[in-house]
Protein backbone atom coordinates (compact mmCIF):
# COMPACT_ATOMS: atom_id res chain seq x y z
CA UNK A 1 0.00 0.00 0.00
CA UNK A 2 1.37 3.09 -0.75
CA UNK A 3 1.64 6.12 2.32
CA UNK A 4 -0.16 9.38 1.30
CA UNK A 5 2.13 12.18 2.28
CA UNK A 6 0.13 15.06 4.26
CA UNK A 7 0.48 18.54 3.98
CA UNK A 8 1.07 20.21 7.59
CA UNK A 9 -1.98 22.37 8.15
CA UNK A 10 0.31 25.05 8.61
CA UNK A 11 1.93 24.95 5.26
CA UNK A 12 -1.98 24.73 4.17
CA UNK A 13 -2.97 28.08 5.65
CA UNK A 14 0.15 30.01 4.12
CA UNK A 15 -0.77 29.20 0.24
CA UNK A 16 -4.06 30.05 1.19
CA UNK A 17 -3.13 33.41 2.20
CA UNK A 18 -1.22 33.48 -0.65
CA UNK A 19 -3.72 32.77 -2.99
CA UNK A 20 -6.63 35.31 -1.58
CA UNK A 21 -3.64 37.93 -1.90
CA UNK A 22 -3.01 37.03 -5.72
CA UNK A 23 -6.77 37.24 -6.14
CA UNK A 24 -6.77 40.58 -4.43
CA UNK A 25 -4.14 42.30 -6.51
CA UNK A 26 -5.45 40.86 -9.35
CA UNK A 27 -8.91 42.66 -9.20
CA UNK A 28 -6.48 45.85 -8.77
CA UNK A 29 -7.21 48.48 -5.87
CA UNK A 30 -9.66 50.29 -7.58
CA UNK A 31 -11.93 47.77 -9.02
CA UNK A 32 -14.33 48.91 -11.51
CA UNK A 33 -13.94 52.62 -10.87
CA UNK A 34 -11.51 55.71 -11.02
CA UNK A 35 -10.55 58.99 -8.95
CA UNK A 36 -9.54 61.72 -11.62
CA UNK A 37 -8.23 64.92 -10.42
CA UNK A 38 -7.13 68.12 -11.95
CA UNK A 39 -7.03 71.74 -13.09
CA UNK A 40 -9.14 73.82 -15.43
CA UNK A 41 -8.18 76.51 -17.18
CA UNK A 42 -9.07 78.76 -20.08
CA UNK A 43 -6.35 80.48 -22.17
CA UNK A 44 -3.95 80.01 -19.22
CA UNK A 45 -6.51 81.27 -16.64
CA UNK A 46 -7.43 78.77 -13.77
CA UNK A 47 -10.77 78.93 -13.56
CA UNK A 48 -12.37 79.64 -9.83
CA UNK A 49 -15.87 78.29 -10.01
CA UNK A 50 -17.71 76.60 -12.21
CA UNK A 51 -18.51 72.65 -12.72
CA UNK A 52 -16.82 69.79 -14.52
CA UNK A 53 -18.98 66.15 -15.83
CA UNK A 54 -18.52 63.51 -17.39
CA UNK A 55 -20.73 61.15 -19.41
CA UNK A 56 -20.58 57.67 -20.78
CA UNK A 57 -21.04 56.83 -24.23
CA UNK A 58 -25.02 56.57 -23.37
CA UNK A 59 -24.97 59.70 -22.69
CA UNK A 60 -25.46 59.09 -18.86
CA UNK A 61 -23.73 61.36 -16.24
CA UNK A 62 -21.26 59.14 -14.41
CA UNK A 63 -19.57 62.27 -12.63
CA UNK A 64 -19.52 66.02 -11.87
CA UNK A 65 -17.40 68.05 -9.45
CA UNK A 66 -17.36 71.72 -8.68
CA UNK A 67 -14.29 74.00 -9.63
CA UNK A 68 -12.68 75.55 -6.78
CA UNK A 69 -9.59 77.52 -7.07
CA UNK A 70 -8.87 76.65 -10.29
CA UNK A 71 -9.08 72.53 -9.77
CA UNK A 72 -11.59 70.00 -9.42
CA UNK A 73 -11.54 66.03 -7.59
CA UNK A 74 -14.50 63.40 -8.83
CA UNK A 75 -14.43 59.98 -7.17
CA UNK A 76 -16.39 56.07 -8.01
CA UNK A 77 -15.95 57.12 -11.68
CA UNK A 78 -16.65 53.63 -13.67
CA UNK A 79 -13.94 53.04 -15.80
CA UNK A 80 -14.14 54.08 -19.59
CA UNK A 81 -14.36 56.67 -21.86
CA UNK A 82 -16.31 59.64 -21.16
CA UNK A 83 -16.86 62.88 -22.87
CA UNK A 84 -16.63 65.91 -20.88
CA UNK A 85 -18.53 69.53 -20.11
CA UNK A 86 -16.80 72.49 -18.10
CA UNK A 87 -19.47 75.29 -17.50
CA UNK A 88 -18.72 78.67 -15.62
CA UNK A 89 -22.03 80.06 -14.25
CA UNK A 90 -22.96 83.61 -15.76
CA UNK A 91 -21.24 86.72 -13.92
CA UNK A 92 -23.01 87.69 -11.34
CA UNK A 93 -24.67 91.32 -12.16
CA UNK A 94 -24.27 93.30 -9.08
CA UNK A 95 -26.90 96.38 -8.57
CA UNK A 96 -25.10 99.20 -7.06
CA UNK A 97 -28.11 100.60 -5.23
CA UNK A 98 -28.64 97.38 -3.71
CA UNK A 99 -24.83 96.39 -2.13
CA UNK A 100 -24.48 93.52 0.00
CA UNK A 101 -23.19 94.78 3.40
CA UNK A 102 -19.12 94.52 3.23
CA UNK A 103 -18.98 92.45 6.63
CA UNK A 104 -21.37 89.78 5.57
CA UNK A 105 -19.43 86.41 4.83
CA UNK A 106 -19.19 85.20 1.23
CA UNK A 107 -20.83 88.72 -0.14
CA UNK A 108 -17.86 89.12 -2.01
CA UNK A 109 -18.72 88.01 -5.47
CA UNK A 110 -16.33 85.72 -7.07
CA UNK A 111 -14.66 86.55 -10.10
CA UNK A 112 -16.02 84.30 -12.81
CA UNK A 113 -13.83 83.42 -15.66
CA UNK A 114 -16.40 83.48 -18.35
CA UNK A 115 -15.78 80.40 -21.50
CA UNK A 116 -17.47 79.84 -24.38
CA UNK A 117 -20.99 77.69 -24.20
CA UNK A 118 -19.78 74.84 -25.98
CA UNK A 119 -17.56 73.52 -23.40
CA UNK A 120 -20.82 72.96 -21.28
CA UNK A 121 -22.14 70.53 -23.81
CA UNK A 122 -20.24 67.04 -23.69
CA UNK A 123 -21.29 66.08 -27.36
CA UNK A 124 -19.56 68.92 -28.53
CA UNK A 125 -17.21 70.52 -26.56
CA UNK A 126 -14.19 67.78 -28.14
CA UNK A 127 -12.93 67.26 -24.48
CA UNK A 128 -12.64 63.36 -23.77
CA UNK A 129 -11.38 61.25 -21.05
CA UNK A 130 -9.98 57.50 -20.11
CA UNK A 131 -11.13 57.00 -17.19
CA UNK A 132 -8.80 53.78 -15.71
CA UNK A 133 -8.64 51.94 -12.06
CA UNK A 134 -6.71 54.37 -9.37
CA UNK A 135 -6.48 57.40 -9.30
CA UNK A 136 -5.47 59.60 -12.53
CA UNK A 137 -4.47 63.36 -13.34
CA UNK A 138 -6.43 65.09 -15.85
CA UNK A 139 -5.77 68.99 -16.61
CA UNK A 140 -8.40 70.75 -18.65
CA UNK A 141 -6.83 73.39 -20.89
CA UNK A 142 -9.74 75.30 -22.60
CA UNK A 143 -8.47 77.55 -25.76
Amino acid sequence: MEKVKRINPSVRVYWGIIVLALAFVSMGCGGKHGKVTGTVKYRGTPLTTGTVTFTDPSKQIVGSASIKDGSYAMERIPLGSVKVAVSTPPPLQVDPRHPAPADMPGSAPVAVVPIPPLYGDAERSGLTFEVKSGTQEYPIDLR
